[in-house]
Formats: structure tokens, C-alpha cells, sequence
């Protein structure tokens, strides 16, 4: 919610266009946070509907440290996942045991329980068919709820994504009036 502009150019156009309501998510490295759900009010306005809808996921590494490269973003996220896992449970027994030592829990692991717990689910940009067969792999082997996003290449995957019961988020491409019209008149004069 923090890199969001309700005053950019792109909310106008898409409150032009007739759309009211957005889950915005942020942008960024392996997990760059959380959704949000907001209505596109009037300008300046913020109606946020429902903070935390989803974690963003990406394969995007770091550049110049760990994790650098797509098996790293791979192994670091399954090591979130577990370690907040295990953190989860040390929380209840810590909650029902006398004499068990606090638990600590990182910002990313408080971050990732609800996704670990199954209350939301975890929006995973994947723009090619192998991170799609990565992003439903890594959620068969942990189990957390997944919705795919940002499929650009994805015709060789279509029976697997259907297979696994993934939703999928598709980007909405608004052409703009110009391009539009030139695209009818191209298809005007070839007829004649």
C-alpha cells in the first residue's frame, strides 16, 4: 500500500474505464508484501476495503547476494515458509506449556503466517510456463493457497495449471482509444 498512488494516471484510466474496486500489490524482490483491497473513489481519496487479501510472491532474487538466482528465491522461500511454520508452532506451545522459552518471530515470518496458516492465499507472479510449473510445485510441496498472476507465456502449461485447480489472475490490458482506432482503420482499408 505504501508505493501506491491513488492520484496517479492509471487509477483515472481505470475509473474511466468503469472499474470501482482493485487489489493492489506491491512490487518488489522474493516477497515485497502484502495486498490490499480498495475502492478507486474520487481523486485523493483512499477506501481501503481489506488490508492483508494476499501475499505477493515473485522469483525475482537480489542483486549481488543470496538469493541471487531463481533456485536460490526457490530454497529461501521454502525456507520462510517452514521457518514460520516452525515458529507458529512454537507460538501455541509456548502459549500452553509452562517453562517453554518466548518465541521470536522475523518481520517476514510474521509477515508469512497467515499464508502459512491457510487464512490467505499467496499471489505468485510467474510470467513464463517453467515459473508456473515452479510457483504450483512450490505449493504442492508446502501446501499454502496459490493464485497465479502475471502469465504472459503460458499455452504449454494451460492443462497443468487446470489440472492443479490454480486460480489465475489475468492482466487486463486496456488499449487506449488511439491504438484502437487505428487497429479498425488498418482492418477498414485491407478490406476494400
Amino acid at each position: 500500500m505504501d508505493q501506491f498512488s491513488i492520484t496517479g494516471s492509471q487509477v483515472e484510466d481505470w475509473r474511466k474505464s468503469g472499474f470501482t474496486i482493485s487489489q493492489i500489490l506491491p512490487d518488489g524482490g522474493m516477497l515485497p508484501g502484502k495486498a490490499t483491497l480498495m475502492i478507486l473513489g474520487k481523486e485523493g481519496n483512499v477506501n481501503v476495503l481489506k488490508e492483508n487479501t494476499a501475499i505477493a510472491a515473485n522469483f525475482s532474487g537480489s542483486r549481488g547476494m543470496y538469493p541471487a538466482t531463481v533456485v536460490g528465491v526457490m530454497a529461501k522461500f521454502r525456507d520462510v515458509y517452514q521457518n514460520t511454520s516452525l515458529a507458529l508452532d512454537h507460538s501455541k506451545l509456548f502459549a500452553s506449556t509452562a517453562g517453554v522459552k518466548r518465541p521470536e518471530m522475523t518481520l517476514t515470518q510474521s509477515g508469512m503466517a497467515a499464508a502459512v496458516q491457510g487464512q490467505i492465499p499467496v499471489i505468485f507472479k510467474a510470467g513464463s510456463d517453467l515459473e508456473v510449473r515452479r510457483a504450483i510445485a512450490l505449493q504442492k510441496e508446502l501446501g499454502f493457497k496459490l493464485i497465479l498472476t502475471g502469465l504472459e507465456n503460458y499455452e504449454n502449461v494451460i492443462g497443468l495449471i487446470e489440472s492443479s485447480g490454480t486460480p489465475v489472475l489475468i492482466k487486463l490490458a486496456i488499449p487506449d482509444d488511439k491504438a484502437v482506432k487505428k487497429s479498425k482503420d488498418r482492418r477498414c482499408h485491407r478490406s476494400d
